[in-house]
Order: structure tokens, then C-alpha cells, then sequence
């Protein structure tokens, strides 16, 4: 059985998924596969399956011994295969897909099972080949549909549906000029109404119960303008976005002009698998909403704030990453009022995310309040905050905003300022708690010593960060 498992590897080792992969000698591979063979651990996995995942990309993926593409390659995934993940490890990353594009991902442990055989090992995978498949119960009154073009989407819009799209694109540039302009049609408010502009951007109001969800790979939706929302949803309640890239034809670095994704008073909303090209223009902006969840999204290629939240409880984005934005700041707050059907206020919550490679104003920014500041608590756990160029790490638009921000299991390296006035802590109050937990705090470079007295330190690390006033290194722990 040990030579059958071997020649297969063997055969699907000449299969990759675009990266670049080291060439070793045969009995070097040969050598290495058996080590990996009999090593008990890889050939019984321990930990059980979290959830499944599904191979989005239009070719075989590679599964590896360790989370880098340095390591052995030890078999492939075909596309549409569902595969059992046991962990997600945290370890985000870019890696190149030929010699000019990269992409970025997180590192995910699954169970796979060895062709020809019914054992199973331990192996990587890169999620950005992956979409997560955690999709909500629905429920019994919801209609199933398939569309294969705009016109088939439009028509099939409605609520308690799950519309599953087989189409590569949606792009409603064209089909405003079928329209008189911009009017709201299916206004059955049972059902819910979409309106257009002549930018081809497309919102949907008073939907419930509506899932929009890709079959295979990321569907596509562009608008050929920028200075124009891309997707907007108004009032939509239990709507769920699964595998969408949302972006514009056009963009450039100044435009600041269109949010690629708006939310304005809606509840228990969900985008998963999803990625905001930025184009140029603004990222997502949401306001006065309620039980907000991005889930395994990305953010990127923004020339102006990536993350807007005004008046909105219990914001939660998970498995995310936010990268290469240029301007703004990556996470805005501003908080002044809640909805008075939210009897408690629940945290604006980031969790096992990555902020990695911006030109950013500040990794978060807390915008002025018009009113008056409410309590509000913004946690940060098992965050990777690296290699972007600030500003200022928390920049507060005016200090006593009533804030609780915490970082707790997080990694803060390699930022700094870039020549520039980098603070790490700019205009906090006395009503404003901030506290890092269980945080390393390592290599940045800061213009100005980080102020103890405006922060909370337990089991933080604060080492080898340097600050341009002194010229010196310095290291501390709380």
C-alpha cells in the first residue's frame, strides 16, 4: 500500500497551483515523503474537523506538510472539493502566484485523505484557493433559484430566496439604458425593491430572508464608475452575501469619491467569502446597523477609509484581512447614537484578522462624535497588525469619546511612520481605556515614546521598537 501511496504523490507532484515551487531531486522527494509517511502523527490526525471548505479556484491546489510553500508539497485538491479544516492557524501571509501577481491568505490545517487509501494525514492548504462553507440554516418558507445573467438576477430578486449564481459577472452597466432611469422597481414591499444608477451601481432595499450566494467560483460585480456606491443595502434584514468580488471598472488613487459597499439600517447581515477591490474609491461604510458580520472578506486597493462605522452595534469581522490600502484610515468609528430597539450595546468586534502592507493614516481612527459620545467597546483579538506605514497607530479626532478599546493575542510589528510623525497614540481622553493583553508590541518605528500613562499593559511585551527622538532601542514588559 506504502508504493501505491508513493507513486501517487509522485504523479500529483508535477501539478501546482500557480506558485513557484523549489525542484528537488527524485530520491530527496522520495526520501522526504516517506519520513512524512511514517510519521504518526500526519497519518492520524488529532484534531477534529472545525468546518469544511471548498476549492473556489479553476485549478488544482497544492496541500502541504508545514503552512509555507517552502515546505513538501504532499498532494493537490481538484476544484469544487470539500475538504475537512481542523485549524486555522493564525499565520497570515503573501505568496506569489507566477512572477508578477501575489495574493494573500491565511494558512488553514485539514484533514486529507491520501488517494488510493483510506487513511488520512494533517496538511496546509492557503484559503485564498478556498471559500469557507458555513452556510445558516434556511429556513423551510425559502425558494431556491438559479440565474445564469443580469436580467435572470433581477428578476429572481426577492425575499426568502436563495439565489445561486452561475454566472461569472454581474455587470448592470448596460442595462440601466433599459430602464427610464433611476426609479425603484418590484416595490411589493413584501419582497423588497432594487433601484439603479446610470453608473451601474445597484441598491436593494427592504429585502428579509435573502441569500446571494456563488456557485464554484467568486462571482464578479463591477460598475464602470467610481465616483458612485457600487452595492447598497437599505433596511435589509437576515441578508447573506457568500462568495462576491465586488469592485469598479476604474479607479485612481485620488477618486475618494464611491463606497464600494454601503449598509445603512440593516440587521443581521452577513458577507462571507468576499472580497472589496477598493478600485480607488472608499471601502464599506455602515451606518445605524445592527449584527453586521464580514467573514473571511478582504479589503484592498482603497484610496480612502476602508472600514466606516457610524451608529452600528455588534460590527464583526472575522477571518478577514485588510492589505494594500493606500490613504484613510483602515478601521473609522464614530459612535453618537444607538438604535432604540438595542437594549445592550454589543463590542465592534476583529478577530483572527491581518492588517498587513497599508499606507494608512491610522490603523483605527475615532472620529469626532456630533453628539454625544456613547459607551462603546472595540476589541481586537488574535490580530496581526504588520509592515504598514502610519500616521498613527490610534488616532482620536478629539479626546473623552467613551471608548473601550482593547488588543488582546496580538501581533504588532514592523510599523512605522515612514519619515513621518508617527504617534502611536494620538489625542486619547481620560474616559478613553485602551489596553493591550497578552500583545507583542515589537520593531516599530515611532517618532514619539509610547505614552504608558494613556494605556493598560498585562502579560504585554513592549520590545525593540524604536523612537526616532531618542535614536535608542527600547524593551519593557508589563
Amino acid at each position: 500500500m506504502k508504493k501505491v501511496i508513493l507513486i501517487t504523490l509522485l504523479c500529483s507532484s508535477i501539478f501546482s497551483c500557480g506558485k513557484k515551487e523549489k525542484t528537488k531531486d527524485n530520491n530527496e522527494v522520495v526520501k522526504q515523503e516517506e519520513d512524512f509517511l511514517q510519521d504518526e502523527e500526519n497519518i492520524i490526525p488529532n484534531d477534529p474537523a472545525i468546518f469544511e471548505a471548498i476549492v473556489s479556484s479553476k485549478n488544482e491546489i497544492s496541500v502541504w506538510n508545514h503552512p509555507s510553500i517552502d515546505s513538501l508539497k504532499i498532494g493537490t485538491l481538484v476544484p469544487k472539493e470539500k475538504v475537512q479544516v481542523t485549524l486555522q492557524t493564525g499565520k497570515f501571509e503573501k505568496i506569489p502566484l507566477d512572477t508578477i501577481q501575489n495574493t494573500y491568505g491565511q494558512w488553514l490545517k485539514i484533514n486529507y485523505a491520501l488517494p488510493n487509501s483510506i487513511s488520512n494525514i494533517s496538511g496546509y492548504i492557503f484559503d485564498s484557493f478556498v471559500n469557507y462553507d458555513q452556510k445558516e440554516k434556511q429556513t423551510n418558507a425559502q425558494a431556491y433559484v438559479s440565474i445564469k445573467n443580469e436580467w435572470e438576477f433581477l428578476d429572481a430578486l426577492s425575499s426568502n430566496k436563495v439565489i445561486l449564481i452561475e454566472t461569472d459577472t454581474l455587470n448592470f452597466d448596460h442595462y440601466y439604458k433599459e430602464f427610464s432611469g433611476s426609479e425603484d422597481f418590484n416595490k411589493d414591499a413584501a419582497i423588497g425593491h432594487y433601484t439603479f444608477s446610470e453608473s451601474g451601481s445597484l441598491q436593494l432595499h427592504d429585502y428579509k430572508n435573502l441569500t446571494l450566494r456563488s456557485v464554484g467560483k467568486q462571482v464578479l460585480f463591477i460598475a464602470k464608475k467610481i465616483h458612485k456606491n457600487l452595492f447598497s443595502c437599505t433596511n435589509c434584514t437576515n441578508f447573506t452575501v457568500d462568495g462576491f468580488n465586488f469592485q469598479h471598472k476604474k479607479g485612481n488613487k485620488n477618486s475618494q469619491q464611491g463606497f464600494i459597499l454601503t449598509l445603512q439600517e440593516c440587521k443581521n447581515t452577513t458577507f462571507m467569502n468576499t472580497e472589496f477591490d477598493g478600485s480607488g474609491a472608499l471601502g464599506a461604510l455602515v451606518t445605524n446597523s445592527n449584527n453586521i458580520k464580514f467573514y473571511k472578506s478582504k479589503f484592498y486597493n482603497t484610496s480612502g477609509d476602508v472600514i466606516t462605522i457610524h451608529n452600528s452595534n455588534g460590527v464583526m469581522v472575522e477571518n478577514s484581512m485588510l492589505y494594500e490600502n493606500d490613504h484613510g484610515t483602515l478601521v473609522k468609528l464614530q459612535q453618537e447614537n444607538i438604535l432604540e430597539e438595542q437594549n445592550t450595546l454589543q463590542p465592534i468586534q476583529f478577530h483572527n484578522s491581518a492588517f498587513l502592507h497599508n499606507n494608512a493614516t491610522a490603523i483605527l481612527g475615532i472620529k469626532k462624535p456630533k453628539g454625544t459620545p456613547i459607551n462603546s467597546v472595540l476589541k481586537f483579538s488574535d490580530c496581526k497588525i504588520q509592515n504598514n506605514t502610519l500616521l498613527s497607530f490610534i488616532n482620536f479626532e478629539k479626546p473623552n469619546n467613551n471608548l473601550g478599546i482593547s488588543f488582546q493575542n496580538c501581533e504588532i510589528i514592523n510599523n512605522d511612520g515612514a519619515d513621518q510623525d508617527f504617534i502611536f497614540i494620538s489625542r486619547s481622553g481620560n474616559s478613553d481605556i485602551i489596553s493591550f493583553i497578552n500583545t507583542n508590541i515589537k520593531n516599530n518605528k515611532d517618532n514619539f515614546e509610547i505614552d504608558l500613562s494613556k494605556i493598560t499593559l498585562k502579560n504585554t511585551s513592549i520590545n525593540d521598537n524604536l523612537y526616532q527622538n531618542e535614536d535608542t532601542p527600547n524593551g519593557n514588559e508589563q
